[in-house]
């Protein structure tokens, strides 16, 4: 559930909570989404300003795609080395992120092996998303996640999409700019500068008033 406040300096903040109630410091689907439903209700300002867990983010609209900035890549281990087994990378993109590279994605067991990685004692006491990406071509890969917070595979993780996407580049196997597929959503991630941009274009898909007794 992403919960979006109006502050008084024209910026907006945001606040996101996991299916367990557990209240995460970053989003990046939730970040396109908010900045698409700001546009579609009229509110033209571009670019749209959030506040989330302390930093600042910009997401510019062009032509109908959000454009949004990404937290800076923190704790870096290309080589990290998990006590039960295996290396792995690691990185910080607003939340943790450990991040593997398979052959193929379609036979891989992401509940199983994802809550394994994610409750590695060497991750403890945050844990973990898992990440699980296939390198497709130097400008796209394919990324499966297990979501910490949720338990469970998800369809489509933005901060996932983007630490994949910050380790195959750092490894050099894949060039500025990127697709990215996950099962549900097909998104762009580029980097100029170091600045990271998470790319995509959100769809309303139904919506309701809550009511709280």
């Amino acid at each position: 559930m992403l919960g979006l406040e109006t502050e008084r300096n024209s910026a907006f903040s945001l606040r996101y909570f996991n299916r367990d109630g557990s209240e995460t410091q970053f989003c990046g689907n939730g970040i396109l989404c908010a900045a698409q439903w700001i546009h579609e209700t009229g509110d033209r300002r571009n670019p749209i300003e959030f506040r989330w867990g302390g930093a600042r983010y910009k997401v510019w609209m062009v032509k109908g795609r959000a454009q949004a900035e990404l937290p800076q890549a923190r704790n870096v281990e290309l080589d990290m080395h998990l006590q039960l087994g295996g290396v792995v990378s690691y990185v910080v993109i607003g939340v943790p992120h450990v991040v593997t590279f398979e052959d193929e994605l379609e036979h891989i067991d992401v509940n199983r092996l994802g809550r394994k990685i994610r409750s590695d004692p060497s991750l403890s006491p945050e844990g973990a998303n898992v990440d699980f990406c296939q390198v497709v071509g130097s400008d796209r890969i394919r990324v499966r996640t297990y979501e910490r917070g949720v338990e469970s595979e998800t369809l489509s993780c933005g901060s996932g999409a983007a630490a994949a996407f910050y380790i195959a580049h750092r490894r050099g196997m894949v060039g500025d700019r990127v697709k990215v597929s996950a099962p549900a959503a097909k998104t762009t991630i580029s980097v100029d500068r170091g600045q990271m941009v998470f790319e995509g274009k959100p769809v309303l898909v139904y919506s309701g008033v809550l009511e709280q007794p």
